[in-house]
């Protein structure tokens, strides 16, 4: 439970860094919206992201590994159309917000 508190938590703090980097492309309209999001993105992470590692094994090889970051991008929007309240503008911003929350998680779920 306390690993998904944290990772929850990370993952707000990283909506909250994507939505500043990207200022006009990601918009939300309240704080609970991104909470609602990251409790969506963190149980899509949590079971639906293995399942479509395991399926797309052969194209991720393929790609190196590079297509872990198209699934990332998925999960992402397909969280903001559970969610509804995040908007994003475009397949590109999509990726890069989900590359940014990638990165945030990285990091900051190492140092936690």
């Amino acid at each position: 439970m306390k690993r998904f508190v944290v990772n929850w938590i990370v993952i707000v703090v990283a909506v909250f860094i994507a939505a500043a980097l990207l200022p006009h492309k990601l918009t939300y309209a309240s704080t609970a919206d991104i909470a609602i999001f990251a409790v969506v993105l963190g149980v899509l992470d949590a079971f639906a992201l293995p399942v479509l590692k395991i399926l797309s094994f052969p194209i991720n090889l393929a790609t190196f590994g590079l297509f872990s970051l198209v699934l990332n991008a998925l999960l992402f929007w397909l969280a903001t159309v559970v969610e509804g309240n995040i908007q994003v503008d475009g397949a590109l911003t999509v990726f890069i917000a989900a590359l940014i929350v990638s990165a945030t998680n990285l990091v900051l779920g190492r140092a936690l």
